[in-house]
């Protein structure tokens, strides 16, 4: 018989959740291809283990690169937001320039 203790990803004693089933401690990133500790993973309530698939490093990675890509969508959609918003933006700045 298999003991979860000695299985990558699980806890060794005492992490079972409320209905007794063993709690993962790590989790495998396809991107960087390591073992990551669950803590270092964003919450996503629709992936069966309530986890993002990438880690949070990875995760920031991917949006940098895009956001370099991408440079022209991410400055026009600054700017629309800006002018939808504008009092909230001008609040926002003059807190900003008193600190």
């Amino acid at each position: 018989m298999l003991d979860l203790g000695e299985v990558a990803g699980y806890a060794l004693v005492g992490t079972t959740n409320m209905k007794g089933r063993m709690m993962k401690t790590e989790k495998y990133c396809p991107s960087c291809k390591e073992i990551v500790p669950i803590d270092q993973f964003y919450r996503n309530w629709n992936m069966a283990d309530g986890l993002a698939w990438t880690c949070k490093a990875c995760a920031l990675r991917a949006t940098k690169k895009w956001k370099l890509k991408n440079a022209d969508k991410v400055r026009e959609y600054g700017r629309r937001w800006r002018a939808k918003n504008r009092a909230k933006h001008l609040a926002e700045h003059k807190k900003l320039e008193t600190v």
